[in-house]
């Protein structure tokens, strides 16, 4: 059935008939998210998200190609306009639910994978994702890992970078272990850029990372 779907979508958008038939065979009968893949574009935004967690967790390719239908590259664009942006899907990875090992690592190779479309993740969308992710509370448990990785991707981020470091320490970074660590370890990383942000630190906790990270 999953094949079928595939090659109905191949070469044309799905019917909105076809869209309704998929639908409701997930919801009443085969809750396989892998039915959803070739019409993901022509769900709503809510019902993505909420497929999200189970998506990501699929083989490689399988998540690849749901990237690039969200995304819009894949087989060159062709579609209906995905009712996610590319800022939008990045920030609903970061808010799966990573309590379970085996779903964070979905959600770091899935950011992984949207890291490498470098043509939709310039500094500018990445600003933005940065940005909107850092005014949520608690922090998403792998939002240092994604500083990092957009350093990582863009050097010229830098500036932006040391003062997203300030402001977690106005966020006192430190009571979230998880992202602490990845505060750590993302000031070794851009010295000498990061001495400045590491001396705003209360004495407490620049000993601290002195002990992390000698």
């Amino acid at each position: 059935l999953i094949r079928i779907l595939h090659i109905l979508v191949e070469k044309t958008s799905p019917s909105s008939d076809l869209v309704r038939r998929v639908r409701d065979l997930y919801k009443k009968r085969i809750s396989d998210v892998r039915f959803l893949v070739p019409i993901i574009t022509s769900l709503e935004k809510k019902e993505i998200i909420a497929a999200l967690p189970g998506l990501i967790r699929q083989s490689q390719g399988l998540v690849k190609e749901l990237l690039s239908r969200l995304l819009g590259t894949h087989q060159g664009g062709s579609g209906p306009k995905s009712p996610i942006d590319s800022k939008e899907l990045m920030i609903s990875l970061h808010n799966v639910d990573t309590s379970e090992e085996s779903t964070m690592k979905a959600v770091m190779k899935a950011v992984t994978l949207l890291f490498q479309e470098r043509a939709v993740y310039n500094q500018e969308v990445l600003s933005v994702v940065l940005h909107q992710l850092l005014d949520q509370s608690p922090l998403p448990t792998l939002f240092m890992r994604t500083v990092i990785q957009a350093r990582q991707a863009c050097p010229r981020l830098i500036p932006f970078i040391m003062n997203i470091l300030s402001k977690l320490i106005a966020k006192q970074i430190w009571k979230q272990p998880k992202v602490w660590q990845g505060f750590v370890k993302c000031c070794q990383m851009t010295k000498p850029h990061s001495f400045q942000i590491m001396f705003q630190l209360p004495p407490k906790q620049l000993e601290s990372v002195f002990e992390i990270s000698p």
